[in-house]
């Protein structure tokens, strides 16, 4: 028996509302949307609400996919508005305090095996870097998320920004040029107080 695709759950979903298919849909994303906005946000608290609220949207909304588009593309272009949308609200506004960078990691994704950034992450190099990265605008972040933590395509992540490919590539690129020259200048620092 084959394991059913992103796409035959969610069509199960919309032609029978077969909730056992949705159920599997969700089984597959719920840690993944966890970490998404984990790593986004630095709030667990809100990545929780935020996941749930990407789980009702397709809940609510999954009819309205675009074959033409993969499921992973779609759910994360609703993540991505969703976690706009939060980003903007005048209560998260009120209520928001600093970034927690130095709390607790975001927690084991369901999968048994561990990707590169998850066997980093015991390193010091990882922490500064997950640091630098909490502290770039919104915009930067969701780009190296999508693209090194979620391994999706330039072609993908344009769709869900909808923007031409090229211009994705070029903001990734100089995304990384600022964190590894800001990751250069902490290392010259350290270099320099270190007797």
């Amino acid at each position: 028996m084959t394991t059913p695709s992103d796409r035959d759950l969610l069509g199960q979903w919309v032609s029978a509302r077969d909730l056992g298919a949705f159920e599997q849909l969700v089984g597959r994303w719920q840690h993944r949307l966890f970490a998404y906005f984990y790593k986004a946000t630095g709030d667990g608290d809100a990545a929780e609400d935020l996941r749930q609220d990407v789980l009702e949207r397709l809940w609510r909304f999954a009819d309205r996919h675009d074959p033409h588009y993969a499921v992973s593309t779609w759910i994360f272009a609703i993540a991505t508005n969703v976690l706009r949308t939060w980003l903007a609200s005048p209560r998260r506004n009120r209520e928001a305090s600093a970034l927690d960078i130095d709390g607790p990691e975001c927690p084991e994704p369901a999968d048994p095996a561990p990707g590169p950034a998850q066997k980093a992450l015991d390193s010091e190099y990882y922490a500064t870097l997950r640091r630098h990265i909490l502290e770039l605008d919104l915009e930067s972040r969701e780009l190296l998320l999508l693209r090194f933590e979620e391994d999706l395509s330039y072609a993908q992540i344009a769709q869900i920004h909808q923007l031409p490919e090229s211009t994705i590539k070029s903001r990734v690129y100089r995304t990384l040029h600022r964190l590894r020259d800001s990751l250069e200048r902490l290392d010259r620092l350290e270099r320099m107080n270190t007797p």
